[in-house]
């Protein structure tokens, strides 16, 4: 709610952060910690983010998030912005807020590479068995940086 400006909670944001953070015991804050690092915050998505962007598919959505949390790699086909749709295995490293944009931040197999893939184009979805270590390189970062330039 700070990143993006919104005046939802502000006032009372230090105190309702403390309140949630005192709740959990110590090793369960240090696994929130952990998460809350892997999630990133942008600016406003431009115009024409926020034109085309849809609804996350709900399956799809859920066996992200659970790939994401459990650090598990990710079958999925994707539809890029031309409409071309690819069949990818990824590791789900960040998710990134581009309001009202959601992006995963991962690494690609079929690219061999990091790469960045809206939520709402990721279509068919399975998760495979196999887990993967988190990769703090700035390669990750550097990839949204399209998305967090001022115009």
């Amino acid at each position: 709610m700070e990143k993006i400006g919104s005046p939802i909670f502000l006032s009372n944001l230090k105190a309702i952060r403390h309140k949630i953070a005192v709740s959990f015991p110590e090793e369960q804050r240090q696994n929130i910690q952990n998460i809350r690092q892997r999630i990133l915050i942008g600016d406003l998505a431009s115009e024409q983010v926020s034109g085309t962007y849809q609804e996350i598919p709900h399956r799809s959505e859920n066996l992200l998030y659970e790939a994401f949390f459990d650090m598990k790699r990710l079958h999925i086909n994707y539809t890029d912005g031309a409409g071309t749709i690819t069949q990818r295995v990824i590791e789900p490293h960040y998710l990134f807020l581009n309001w009202p944009a959601w992006y995963v931040l991962a690494w690609d197999y079929l690219r061999g590479d990091v790469r960045c893939f809206r939520l709402d184009r990721i279509g068919a979805a399975k998760i495979e068995d196999k887990n993967f270590k988190l990769d703090h390189s700035k390669n990750f970062l550097a990839s949204i940086e399209e998305y967090t330039a001022p115009l």
